[in-house]
């Protein structure tokens, strides 16, 4: 996403994983982004697009193809409507793969045009954030690629996994090794 110049950091279990080793955590299966209400209305003029990368780019081996695919309803803010948690999301054709994308925006009763650094946040998925907890975004990596973290990524993942969640060295049939910083099966 960085290429069509789309400004999104890692939220939820990807969040998840990079707080614990920089990587998937096992037993996710896909990637969870997160971006701006506004940067989300920008990307909805792309939707069903799809975008070619040949084998040597991106630290590709294989050609690739994703297709970007925005939820028509992205715009209803409710936490209500269960059927339309994720955003969009971006495929991987070749493996089925994808990226979901989620968007944060400002409270329903205020106006759009509110900056972001002056208040609080919401996703659909029924989360809040303060806007200096997501900002300024943080430069990390994950699986080895350049990302963006939210500024206070320890305290959005208590709120939203609780707490042992940052220190619970066993989960869903894995154990954390310390040395090797691997979720190994149990």
């Amino acid at each position: 996403m960085k290429d069509l110049g789309v400004e999104t950091w890692i939220g939820h279990g990807t969040l998840l994983g990079w707080y614990w080793n920089q990587r998937v955590l096992p037993w996710d299966n896909d990637i969870d982004v997160q971006m701006t209400m506004e940067t989300l209305s920008r990307l909805a003029a792309r939707n069903m697009s799809e975008y070619h990368y040949p084998a040597g780019s991106a630290d590709q081996d294989t050609p690739r193809t994703y297709l970007l695919e925005i939820n028509p309803h992205y715009r209803t803010v409710s936490t209500r409507d269960v059927a339309n948690k994720i955003d969009g999301r971006w495929i991987d054709t070749t493996n089925g793969k994808y990226i979901d994308i989620t968007a944060v925006h400002v409270s329903a009763g205020k106006a759009e045009h509110t900056p972001f650094d002056q208040g609080v946040l919401f996703s659909k998925e029924g989360h809040r954030y303060l806007s200096q907890e997501l900002f300024p975004l943080q430069n990390e990596s994950f699986e080895g690629i350049a990302v963006r973290v939210p500024r206070k990524s320890a305290k959005i993942l208590s709120e939203e996994y609780g707490e042992k969640s940052l220190t619970n060295t066993r989960f869903h049939w894995h154990r954390f090794n310390k040395t090797s910083k691997i979720w190994e099966p149990e």
